[in-house]
């Protein structure tokens, strides 16, 4: 087996299918999707070798994440923020706000680990754990992608969640009130237009928390925010 022809045959059948859900930029292995002020991402992942023999999979095996990033809230990560091409974002799945993995519904007695799609050396697996991989993006991943479709569902998820660590899922990447919470909270109001909410979210922060260019920007938005409240 090659991973050459993991890759072509990813390409051929699982492309096409996002492309139809309305992904418009791609990688080897991953999926792009653009809407106002959110990017939907599929992150498809195999294993070095090392990595592989430790999971008892293949090089050839693969995992995948979905996520959800907001270009509006400023990236904590620095000069390893998502990369950017042709004037366009691409986040990694680990720059995303909300993250989780998605997990086979096939059974592989080779791998009982249901977050890997083992790919065995002669390839047998191949076309039976894309056939799967697409049936879980459509019946899981894409819903997913929903609860976020729209600023109001996210404002909505924060509180609901309370910035709580549920399972495999990744909420945001802190506790409420986390400077990190608060960050995108009060961003989030901001892109809804609740100027009040996102100035108390947005004062809140521990300054101590961001570097200087994240601070730079926070300091500007909140007097913006302040000239709005003013203003109506």
């Amino acid at each position: 087996m090659d991973s050459k022809i993991v890759n072509k045959a990813i390409r051929e059948e699982i492309r096409p299918f996002l492309k139809e859900a309305g992904f418009s930029k791609f990688s080897t292995k991953s999926a792009w999707r653009y809407s106002e002020n959110l990017i939907n991402v599929i992150i498809i992942e195999s294993f070095n070798s090392y990595n592989a023999a430790v999971l008892r999979c293949t090089p050839y095996s693969f995992q995948v994440e979905v996520g959800c990033y907001f270009p509006s809230v400023p990236s904590t990560y620095g000069s390893y923020g998502p990369k950017e091409k042709d004037g366009v974002l691409l986040p990694h799945y680990a720059h995303c706000y909300f993250a989780r993995p998605l997990y086979k519904t096939l059974t592989q007695p080779e791998c009982g680990n249901k977050r890997i799609w083992y790919i065995d050396e002669k390839g047998k697996y191949l076309g039976e754990a894309l056939s799967d991989l697409k049936k879980v993006i459509r019946v899981e991943g894409l819903p997913w992608f929903d609860q976020f479709s729209s600023s109001e569902k996210v404002m909505m998820k924060l509180e609901e969640m309370r910035l709580s660590y549920k399972g495999d899922e990744a909420w945001d990447y802190g506790n409420k009130p986390s400077s990190v919470w608060l960050l995108h909270a009060g961003y989030i109001a901001l892109w809804i237009k609740n100027y009040e909410l996102a100035l108390k979210y947005l004062k809140a922060i521990d300054k101590s928390d961001f570097s200087d260019s994240v601070l730079k920007q926070l300091k500007e938005d909140i007097k913006n925010v302040e000239r709005q409240i003013v203003g109506t």
